[in-house]
């Protein structure tokens, strides 16, 4: 899951969180995408996502997985924009 990838860039804001602000225009961008494992142990890998727009390339940090093996607490889906941590999810795999 690691290495240099490229990818199709598309950006769309879904939700705006500042007041009296519009959506800005979607766009579509070729860019490469770099995931570089940071952390890796036997309980927990940190993988992080790097995104190289343009030419020079703007770097922009994508976003990271943060995995953990068999973790007590997990982030779930609770719903359209809702997210809880609980004990466990129903359905959830390891």
């Amino acid at each position: 899951m690691m290495g240099t990838f490229v990818v199709h860039y598309r950006h769309a804001e879904t939700a705006v969180l500042a007041p009296r602000r519009e959506h800005a225009v979607p766009y579509v961008a070729d860019a490469r995408e770099c995931i570089r494992v940071v952390v890796q142990g036997p309980e927990r890998v940190v993988m992080q996502h790097l995104l190289l727009v343009g030419e020079p390339p703007l770097v922009v940090k994508h976003w990271c997985g943060d995995w953990e093996h068999t973790a007590e607490r997990r982030l779930c889906t609770k719903g359209r924009c809702r997210m809880a941590v609980v004990g466990g999810c129903a359905g959830a795999g390891p």
